[in-house]
């Protein structure tokens, strides 16, 4: 199975997604345009991996959004404000990990089978990444329980 990461976008945008295409970890940014994301988007258009290493999924149909889920290596959920976590359910749902931003609220709807992270730096969110990695038994094992 190809690697493949669901991103929501932010922390450092591309940097992040050039980090893991190095670990063999292709990357989809799933979502829309949201308010104070113009820059990120323009980054993303113009990247030289973009469709290569990284891609966007930018207004994704509900089937896109559960295939991504479904197929994902992880969700990884960097936001900095959020009233609930939605895309943790939708990815518990789906039987995927979640990488998340180390904010309370995600830690509540997370719990103990989330993985967090700090959203202020690559290096957390990569140190996640290959933690999650580094035992195929375990990363199954998770799914189980995700899906239990």
């Amino acid at each position: 199975m190809e690697r493949v990461t669901v991103l929501g976008a932010g922390l450092a945008g591309s940097e992040c997604a050039w980090q893991l295409a190095k670990r063999g970890i292709k990357v989809v940014f799933a979502g829309r345009i949201g308010w104070n994301m113009d820059a990120f988007a323009k980054e993303m258009a113009n990247h030289p991996e973009k469709d290569r290493s990284f891609f966007f999924a930018q207004g994704p149909t509900d089937a896109t959004i559960q295939a991504l889920y479904r197929n994902a290596l992880a969700v990884v959920f960097p936001t900095k404000n959020e009233g609930f976590g939605l895309p943790i359910v939708e990815a518990y749902m789906n039987g995927t990990p979640v990488l998340a931003s180390d904010i309370p609220v995600l830690r509540e709807v997370g719990g103990s089978l989330a993985d967090y992270f700090d959203n202020t730096s690559v290096d957390s969110l990569l140190a996640a990444v290959d933690s999650l990695t580094a035992d195929e038994a375990a990363y199954r094992q998770k799914r189980v329980q995700i899906a239990a």
